[in-house]
């Protein structure tokens, strides 16, 4: 079995590779949701403002990964992360998934 982490920090094209998995094969992902939502905007391009030099970045592309659905995506299992394991250096998801070995 595969246990791909998804989580707060999965977006863009991690996004994009958790979702080929959890339609093409089966996987259980395991985490918190995704900060990016399924279907997104991206392939972000800029420019730079002549006077201020500020940096105007916009995305030149709508990504839709999975027509239909809306929001982030979940997870299979839903991992409860603590400050304390944390400090400890215990991954939670980590654990989950060598238990189900």
């Amino acid at each position: 079995m595969v246990y791909p982490l998804i989580g707060k920090q999965t977006f863009s094209s991690a996004l994009m590779n958790a979702i080929d998995f959890k339609r093409n094969t089966n996987a259980t992902l395991l985490g918190e949701a995704t900060s990016g939502t399924v279907n997104h905007y991206g392939e972000v391009r800029g420019f730079r403002l002549p006077h201020t030099k500020i940096v105007i970045g916009y995305s030149t592309r709508y990504w839709e990964n999975w027509k239909g659905h809306n929001g982030p995506l979940m997870p299979d299992v839903a991992i409860t992360y603590s400050v304390k394991n944390f400090g400890q250096g215990v991954d939670e998801a980590l654990v989950y998934a060598e238990k189900a070995r």
